[in-house]
């Protein structure tokens, strides 16, 4: 099905000279032919664009009114170079029809242009909604970061899994939230169960097996959780990437370390090693597995330490206080 998009923007300006709806035959009023695999507009729809709302390398969007038997309604015009790309994120939206509306915006539909200069740009139709997240991640209230994983983590169980999850691609009106930008993702099984909306401010350690990786990973950048500490070997440490289970803990004390180093070494060389153990149970292994391995564990971590902190090793007389645990 065919529909002409009206361009109505001022091309004097700057920014609207290059942008790539011009580079489309028959401009400033191209035909769209609109992909039957999808949602079309009705034939009777009127497209006006009235305003360049980004550019980038990928892609143009524009805002355009969609007039037809439904009335007169605001979209966005997603125009890129690439079919494939846009095509992918035409599937994506197809197979999130039940979170359209409520976790990603209406879809309406796939189109191609024909160029002046032969080929195809292609487009997609979505609802327009709210704007970007100006804040990033980490100065969101925790209300707002829960409804983005949330967000996130239906996304997930709809088989997708987004490869460049950012704050560009959050949009966000008074308290309603939408995720868009899905041509870079991945297909996806999740077996995540936790519930973000009415998650503690801490993290416990049985928890963290309940949450899907790549999710917990972005959680954690975003600082949901309230970061705790750990108390390991007369020592509080921020809890990040350390496991924080005391049995744990004391299960895999790595005391020929302990005993080998000086109080103050043994700061951060201590941590080295528990982040070690803290990768290898989140890859699955299991506590009794480790006991077997410390020899192994202990090697690997002394070695990492002498490279993260070449001035403990070497003098071994830091003095407690100015101890850099971020290392």
């Amino acid at each position: 099905m065919t529909i002409q998009i009206t361009f109505e923007l001022d091309d004097t300006k700057a920014r609207n000279r290059l942008h790539r709806a011009r580079t489309a035959l028959r401009y400033p009023s191209p035909i769209a032919q609109f992909n039957r695999r999808y949602p079309v507009p009705d034939s009777a729809s009127i497209i006006r664009v009235t305003d360049i709302l980004s550019d980038t390398k990928r892609s143009t969007v524009y805002l355009a009114h969609i007039t037809d038997k439904h009335g007169k309604r605001q979209v966005v015009l997603k125009v890129g170079d690439v079919l494939n790309s846009l095509g992918t994120e035409a599937d994506c939206y197809n197979d999130m029809k039940h979170l359209q509306g409520s976790v990603v915006p209406h879809f309406y539909g796939l189109f191609r242009a024909e160029r002046n200069t032969g080929g195809y740009l292609a487009g997609i139709v979505l609802e327009q909604f709210g704007e970007p997240v100006r804040e990033m991640f980490d100065d969101l209230e925790r209300s707002i970061k829960a409804r983005i994983l949330d967000h996130l983590f239906k996304i997930h169980k709809a088989g997708i899994l987004p490869f460049d999850f950012e704050e560009r691609n959050v949009l966000i009106d008074g308290n309603e939230l939408r995720v868009i930008d899905f041509e870079d993702i991945g297909a996806h099984k999740c077996s995540a169960t936790y519930d973000f909306l009415n998650a503690g401010e801490e993290l416990e350690y049985h928890e963290m097996y309940t949450i899907c990786h790549d999710i917990l990973k972005i959680a954690l950048e975003m600082g949901f959780w309230i970061s705790p500490t750990v108390r390991i070997n007369d020592f509080d440490y921020k809890a990040k990437n350390l496991p924080t289970d005391q049995a744990i803990i004391k299960a895999l004390t790595p005391q020929q370390l302990i005993d080998k180093y000086s109080r103050r070494q043994s700061i951060t060389l201590v941590k080295v090693y528990y982040q070690k153990v803290y990768e290898e149970l989140q890859a699955g292994r299991t506590v009794p597995e480790l006991e077997g391995e410390m020899e192994r564990l202990m090697k690997e971590a002394e070695e990492a330490w002498k490279i993260s902190f070449p001035r403990a090793y070497a003098a071994g007389a830091q003095n407690i206080d100015t101890v850099d645990q971020d290392g």
